[in-house]
């Protein structure tokens, strides 16, 4: 996906691997407005592209899984986790999903990496706006911008 970005751009702007993902330079002295998300999974891939602010996506499949519980505990409010364990398994799984692309899709946006849950994240996660999530051949997908 990387290399057909490369050869698709109509300005100039290169796009180089950064330590935070994919980042649009420029050459020369003008910077570029153009700012990009990737996300995969499974045989699907997503790319997001933005002008108004740095854009952050993400695909999970819809899944259970035996540690999903445990998992949420780690990473979701402990409001969503306990109210996640009040669903049957099916549910569970598409609330796990829709939960963990927004967290995936925020964190991309504001150029870090996954970390566990503290309230502090959850602060700095609402200079984000999600601007669409939805179910897509088995998968959820988040898109934000910050």
């Amino acid at each position: 996906m990387r290399q057909w970005l490369r050869t698709q751009a109509r300005f100039k702007a290169l796009l180089v691997e950064t330590t935070t993902g994919p980042q649009f330079a420029t050459q020369g002295s003008t910077p570029t407005p153009w700012h990009i998300s990737l996300t995969y999974c499974e045989d699907m891939a997503l790319c997001a592209l933005s002008d108004q602010g740095q854009p952050g996506v993400d695909m999970t499949a819809l899944r259970s899984f035996p540690e999903l519980l445990e998992v949420a505990a780690l990473y979701f409010s402990p409001t969503v986790a306990a109210n996640m364990a009040r669903y049957n398994r099916s549910e569970q799984a598409l609330q796990f999903a829709e939960h963990w692309s927004a967290l995936e899709a925020q964190l991309k946006a504001m150029g870090q990496g996954l970390r566990e849950w503290s309230a502090q994240r959850d602060a700095a996660l609402a200079s984000t706006r999600i601007l669409w999530q939805g179910l897509f051949q088995g998968f959820t997908i988040s898109l934000v911008i910050k």
